[in-house]
């Protein structure tokens, strides 16, 4: 799937290469005649210079050392070699 996005992706682009400065021109328009705050955003995200930002919160109250994980996978294949 990863292949068909990136060959469509590069078709738009090619397609639509001519008219990128007219479409940013339009854009640095919008943002400072009419205060558009999401098309600055936008703006600034096709640029590269804002990205999204994903808080990720664990829930997990499992061990937080290596030597806690190395013991659970250690128990894990004991039970699993024990049970063959």
């Amino acid at each position: 799937m990863d292949h068909f996005n990136d060959a469509v992706k590069k078709q738009v682009v090619t397609n639509t290469i001519d008219d990128l400065p007219k479409v940013y021109n339009s854009i640095v328009d919008a943002i400072t005649e009419e205060h558009n705050a999401a098309m600055a955003r936008t703006y600034l995200q096709s640029l590269g210079m804002l990205t999204e930002k994903h808080e990720v919160e664990s829930k997990d109250s499992g061990p937080k050392d290596m030597e806690s994980v190395r013991q659970m996978i250690a128990q894990h294949k004991s039970n699993t070699d024990s049970a063959e």
